[in-house]
């Protein structure tokens, strides 16, 4: 980590492409998941240099209108194969065996949001709780795990002069 604040990254999602038909400056970035995109020609502002203030320019207006998805949003997502209704949240089913004995556990379980370490788990007994009661009990946990979870989603930090105020 340098001792000093890190400056801004002027070239922040903007992309050079050059090919037959000219110079492009490409912007683009991820809010939510959403690209949002544009491109800037050259052929179309008489210069590379003004294609680039108007890319920068648009960059940061964008930004700043789309704020970036936090990990806690992200983590609250639903999913399309989601069958509990709560994201993070599954029924499981254990079958035990004991010798000529053999028993199913049913139990809903909580999970930490991807990226957590260390994962954690609860898990709620159906045959202690009953059903709406131990799955109550795994969406309780998982709020407590999500409140854990913090900073914003992307591959690249984001700057801070693109991150909203709060």
């Amino acid at each position: 980590m340098p001792w000093h604040d890190r400056k801004p990254d002027p070239w922040y999602s903007i992309r050079v492409r050059t090919g037959p038909q000219g110079t492009v400056y490409r912007v683009s970035f991820t809010r939510h998941g959403k690209t949002v995109a544009k491109l800037f020609r050259v052929r179309e502002f008489d210069s590379a240099k003004a294609a680039l203030k108007a890319a920068r320019a648009w960059r940061d207006r964008m930004t700043q209108t789309l704020a970036p998805e936090t990990k806690r949003e992200f983590s609250q997502r639903m999913r399309p194969d989601n069958t509990s209704g709560c994201p993070g949240v599954y029924l499981k089913r254990q079958i035990v065996r004991r010798g000529d004995w053999s028993g199913e556990y049913a139990f809903w379980q909580a999970q930490t949001p991807q990226g957590v370490k260390p994962f954690r788990s609860r898990s709620f007994s159906v045959e202690r709780y009953g059903f709406d009661a131990a799955y109550e009990l795994a969406v309780k946990a998982r709020a407590q795990f999500v409140e854990e979870v913090e900073g914003f989603v992307g591959v690249t930090p984001i700057p801070e002069r693109f991150r909203p105020s709060v």
